[in-house]
């Protein structure tokens, strides 16, 4: 998710307490859940009062504030907007780099996953719609890049940033780092919950080239079945595919997404595909010293009993 425009004021502050802010909008959002109650009291909830003064003077960007409360959906947007807001200004901070991040943002309600390299980020928490979609608000920093262009780019604005625009909203599951004479490149996984029964895992392989990141590779999925789907080694640099069709995904597939002109998105593929045959799908790509390559593909019917 990328959050709309929404301003906060300057402040000149330490690291220290920069992170003590952080982790404390973070124990806030930690308390609010999206099933509780319709409204919280400020004093409940524990906003400071300048937060406080700062919502009630901006009353017309929430549906539901009054003089001493705020409705569950105005503050869970709030407090993503707060906590994003003062992460960008972590990672911008010139103390960043000297800190073990992931142990001074400890709390449960953050994820922080950093390549093996420790140049790229991601941070990502819970964006609390409710549903079996467990969708997250993400953001992405890299060390190598110039800070006064991540500052433009804090998490406030409407236009996703083009040095992260490859990167989507849900956040990633691992980071890795390949060198390459091309420069170093990252392989990221992710898995996201759809639907009570709707699993997305998925692989892309990404270069940081004059001042954007761009992909080299891509290729996801989503199943019913938890267990299948994409998977990624990194002592080896081979991702898998092992999984067998189901009415999501109808068919199998071994193509990289960034050459397959024909996907506009994951599952254009899949549309006009006859779903009354299963079949057990696998696929290897091994990594060729630039990109991925296709070196084993297996489709295989299912008789039914």
């Amino acid at each position: 998710m990328i959050l709309s425009n929404f301003t906060f004021a300057q402040e000149n502050i330490s690291f220290k307490r920069l992170i003590s802010k952080t982790n404390k909008y973070l124990e806030f959002y930690g308390e609010i859940s999206i099933y509780g109650k319709n409204s919280y009291s400020f004093n409940e909830i524990g906003i400071s009062k300048k937060d406080q003064k700062g919502i009630l003077k901006n009353k017309k960007d929430y549906e539901f504030v009054v003089r001493d409360s705020i409705g569950k959906y105005d503050l869970i947007l709030f407090l993503q907007k707060k906590i994003m807001y003062n992460l960008n200004r972590v990672v911008t901070n010139a103390e960043f780099g000297k800190n073990d991040i992931t142990q001074l943002l400890n709390s449960s309600e953050l994820d922080v996953i950093k390549s093996d390299d420790g140049k790229l980020y991601n941070f990502s928490i819970d964006e609390k719609t409710g549903g079996t979609y467990k969708s997250r608000v993400s953001l992405m920093h890299y060390t190598e890049l110039n800070n006064s262009v991540q500052k433009e780019e804090d998490s406030m604005n409407t236009q996703k940033s083009k040095v992260y625009e490859v990167f989507d909203g849900d956040g990633f599951t691992g980071i890795f780092s390949i060198p390459t004479t091309e420069g170093t490149k990252y392989v990221l996984t992710k898995f996201v919950r759809g639907c009570s029964l709707c699993f997305l895992s998925g692989v892309m392989l990404v270069t940081y080239n004059d001042g954007i990141f761009q992909q080299d590779f891509s290729y996801s999925l989503v199943l019913r079945d938890w267990d299948g789907g994409v998977k990624y080694e990194p002592k080896t640099r081979m991702i898998s595919v092992d999984y067998k069709t189901d009415d999501l995904t109808t068919d199998c597939n071994c193509k990289n997404y960034i050459e397959s002109e024909s996907n506009n998105n994951d599952q254009d593929y899949f549309q006009n595909v006859n779903q009354s045959n299963t079949f057990k799908c696998q696929c290897v790509f091994m990594f060729n010293g630039l990109n991925f390559e296709l070196v084993k593909e297996c489709k295989e019917k299912i008789i039914e009993d």
